[in-house]
């Protein structure tokens, strides 16, 4: 069969640079949220019923103020959108982990993903 692959080295820039300048395992995106502390966990941001708001900004799970918050979240979201109907799956590597996270799109996005083939994929 033939894929037509797109691959996006980085999605989350800043993070990355401030794991090379002040914290190797860093995870979130740089955006000032309140309390002084920066950033937000792109993972935990997407608008699905297990995203939570009540968790310290301070925290590296920080989900943010509201789903959807961080630019880097909504650029991949329209990204996947704007291809849906070429899309067979969507992958993401995390930060430093060895995962392979199968997407949650619990929420208001509506895919028609097969939840159970991108399972079998993952493991």
């Amino acid at each position: 069969e033939n894929f037509r692959w797109y691959i996006v080295p980085n999605i989350n820039p800043d993070g990355y640079v401030h794991t090379w300048l002040k914290d190797r395992f860093w995870r979130k995106t740089r955006s000032k949220q309140r309390n002084g502390c920066f950033g937000v966990d792109m993972k935990r941001n997407w608008d699905t019923t297990t995203w939570l708001d009540d968790i310290d900004s301070c925290s590296p799970y920080f989900a943010g103020d509201e789903p959807m918050s961080e630019i880097e979240t909504r650029n991949v979201r329209d990204a996947i959108i704007s291809r849906s109907d070429q899309l067979t799956m969507y992958i993401s590597l995390q930060s430093y982990g060895q995962n392979i996270i199968v997407p949650g799109l619990q929420g208001s996005y509506d895919f028609n993903y097969d939840y159970d083939a991108q399972v079998k994929i993952e493991y």
